[in-house]
């Protein structure tokens, strides 16, 4: 019998059914599929970030990930943040950032559309912002 998986003999074990037997889950000509990495560790965290803020998720670097992102991820997405003014001195959600997490859009495009009722424009950038999205 063939490898079952990437994994160890250790992982044989874990795959092992409660009568003792192991079940191949691919066919034995053809090679195991290639592992993806995890989307969080690839994936722009800003949305994520506002995400826990909102929840109310303090000490991102001590939150229990499946997989951890790196840390450089969380701190650009904490200064993008800062720079869209979503949070205030102390790190938390100012008022913006509260409006910003409840747009179903990437903090970016909710901050210009924001901005967009200041200076008049905001039918102009909701189209842009439907067509981002």
């Amino acid at each position: 019998m063939g490898p079952i998986s990437r994994c160890r003999a250790d992982g044989r074990k874990q795959l092992c059914g409660p009568t003792g037997k192991c079940f191949r889950l691919y066919p034995e000509g053809k090679p195991l599929p290639a592992e993806n990495p995890p989307r969080i560790l690839e994936s722009n965290l800003t949305s994520t970030v506002l995400f826990l803020k909102r929840m109310e998720i303090g000490g991102l670097g001590h939150c229990h990930f499946l997989h951890r992102p790196d840390p450089e991820g969380l701190m650009q997405a904490l200064e993008e943040l800062d720079y869209l003014a979503a949070l205030d001195n102390d790190g938390n959600l100012s008022e913006i950032g509260v409006l910003l997490s409840e747009f179903p859009l990437d903090p970016q495009v909710g901050r210009a559309l924001l901005a967009s009722c200041e200076f008049e424009c905001s039918s102009e950038m909701l189209t842009v912002a439907a067509m981002l999205s």
